[in-house]
């Protein structure tokens, strides 16, 4: 009898393992809160000031692989300046969104690295962290800079996008975390170019406000949503987006004392 000890055991670390792993990516329950920021993720505005955007396709699988709940796949061109800016925005699960990282996927696509992963914060006009990975990819056709972070929604009442080049960081941070964010800006740009004339600088000093401020709201979505619009908008006659007199975070609070029907958050 005792010799079916050591075999039981061993079924029971099985589907204790599978249990766990069934729980982490909600196999078997709904995940409520990456359900919700993916609906947030659905009214980023297409255009912001003078950055006009234009969506491109995202194969299933490949969202499936990247565990995306919700996504943005959209190509930002400035209409005053020509300089051009690919996000890729997700929201999903922590065991699938924290991998999958340029320096994994890029390879696959004959991209290498040439260069080291190294941190860049963005000169943005938010509270917070802003702290993203970058290097630089190329083949013999194709050249382009990365720049990726993630953001665990908490309690703190501030946005913070964070990453570190030693992946083990990464996934001790966000470990289990049910709806974590995970934010790309791409550019083609030559591998001389200084990290702060590439244009994500100047293009998340609109749009990681606007963002940020659309997470937090995350509980209202459609109340974000038609906030987020509200400053983008101002943005098209506002040269300077520091100084518009409209944020995210004004607009929501007017939405939701002044406009019943964009503040209901469970009609989206």
């Amino acid at each position: 009898m005792l010799r079916f000890v050591p075999l039981a055991l061993a079924i029971a670390a099985v589907v204790a393992v599978a249990v766990y792993d069934g729980s982490l990516n909600y196999r078997w329950t709904p995940n409520v809160q990456a359900e919700r920021c993916a609906k947030l993720l659905d009214l980023v505005p297409e255009n912001i000031g003078p950055w006009k955007g234009e969506n491109y396709e995202t194969s299933d699988e490949i969202l499936k692989v990247a565990g995306a709940e919700g996504h943005v796949s959209r190509l930002y061109i400035n209409s005053e300046t020509d300089q051009q800016v690919k996000i890729w925005l997700i929201v999903g699960p922590f065991k699938h969104v924290i991998r999958h990282t340029p320096d994994i996927c890029y390879p696959s696509n004959e991209m290498r690295a040439r260069e080291k992963i190294v941190t860049h914060s963005f000169d943005v006009p938010a509270e917070g962290t802003n702290q993203f990975n970058t290097t630089y990819f190329a083949n013999s056709q194709a050249a382009e800079r990365v720049f990726w972070s993630w953001h665990k929604p908490d309690d703190s009442g501030q946005v913070n996008w964070w990453a570190s080049p030693n992946s083990r960081e990464n996934r001790e941070k966000y470990a289990g975390t049910s709806a974590l964010f995970k934010l790309y800006f791409t550019t083609v740009e030559t591998p001389d170019t200084p990290l702060e004339e590439n244009a994500s600088n100047d293009f998340a000093k609109v749009f990681l406000p606007m963002l940020n401020e659309m997470i937090l709201a995350s509980d209202n979505p459609a109340a974000a949503g038609a906030a987020a619009e509200k400053y983008a908008d101002s943005l098209a006659t506002d040269s300077d987006a520091t100084g518009s007199d409209t944020s995210v975070d004004d607009a929501v609070g007017e939405a939701d004392s002044g406009d019943e029907e964009a503040a209901e958050p469970a009609a989206l």
